[in-house]
């Protein structure tokens, strides 16, 4: 008997409480929730152990809480482009902070501190620049 390897997994569409966009994955239908869990985590950055998970259908339709950690995606008759919104449970967690690349402190460097390393990048940049102009 062939087993072919795309039945055995399904795309998803995530959402989260956390962020403002969505991803698709495709995930193994054999994972039990509890491994979808801590592969959202990575994802959507909620701790799996306060997240919450929603299915909806393709349709943007609220289906039912995945609250089974032991239960397969294949049991929890999860199909192709449906969405499993994460809900961040813990409070101290607010939505856009992993985002927010204003609150990233940034490395500057002088253009004359750039100019004395040694780089063979910036060595062949700047002949190019000088070669065209």
């Amino acid at each position: 008997m062939h087993v072919n390897a795309r039945s055995m997994a399904v795309n998803i569409i995530i959402t989260s409480s956390l962020n403002s966009f969505a991803s698709e994955r495709r995930f193994n239908i054999v994972d039990s929730i509890a491994q979808l869990k801590s592969k959202l985590e990575l994802i959507t950055g909620a701790s799996w152990r306060t997240m919450i998970l929603e299915l909806f259908n393709d349709e943007g339709k609220f289906i039912k809480s995945l609250n089974d950690d032991s239960a397969t995606l294949s049991s929890c008759d999860i199909k192709d482009e449906m969405r499993i919104h994460v809900i961040e449970s813990n409070p101290l967690k607010k939505k856009g902070e992993f985002e927010d690349v204003s609150q990233v402190e940034k490395y500057e460097m002088s253009e004359e501190d750039y100019g004395k390393r040694a780089s063979q990048n910036h060595a062949y940049y700047k002949s190019q620049v000088t070669r065209i102009y």
